[in-house]
């Protein structure tokens, strides 16, 4: 499922401008969320830099959903180390 865009207007806690909501959904359970980046950021990630470079003020889990269509509670249930 391809990203979606639309510009918006917050800001990052740099103070830059969070121009672009992500609309996301997981491909496990179709949980969907909104994810507020900066369009440069987006490309700079497409274009080669690691994500979380592009992307440092994104916590893991909306970092995740971006790479791999997984969100975090799937992410967890897939990955489960408590047995």
């Amino acid at each position: 499922m391809p990203i979606y865009m639309y510009n918006g207007g917050m800001e990052n806690n740099k103070g830059e401008n969070m121009n672009t909501t992500l609309h996301v959904k997981c491909n496990h359970c179709n949980t969907r969320e909104k994810i507020q980046v900066n369009y440069g950021d987006v490309y700079a990630w497409k274009n080669g830099t690691l994500i979380q470079d592009a992307m440092p003020y994104l916590n893991a889990d909306q970092r995740e959903l971006l790479i791999s269509k997984t969100c975090g509670p799937c992410f967890d249930k897939m990955f489960d180390f408590d047995e």
